[in-house]
């Protein structure tokens, strides 16, 4: 994993609690890119931030499911 730090120019800091299955994925995915797990997760927000009808979906679908 990149131990470098990014500059801290325009970035704030954003903390949140994940399920562990998906903390072994991003930090996979981080290992595997050889960047660090903050690029991975902003990638896929901005992915998935892109795609709003997809995103949609997957929260409706999420909310029928929690209800």
């Amino acid at each position: 994993m990149a131990k470098n730090r990014q500059p801290s120019g325009d970035l704030v800091g954003f903390f949140m609690r994940v399920p562990t299955d998906l903390k072994a994925r991003i930090d996979a995915a981080a290992e595997a890119q050889g960047v660090s797990q903050a690029a991975v997760c902003v990638e896929l927000i901005r992915q998935g931030l892109s795609s709003p009808a997809d995103l949609e979906r997957g929260l409706q679908a999420w909310l029928d499911r929690v209800r």
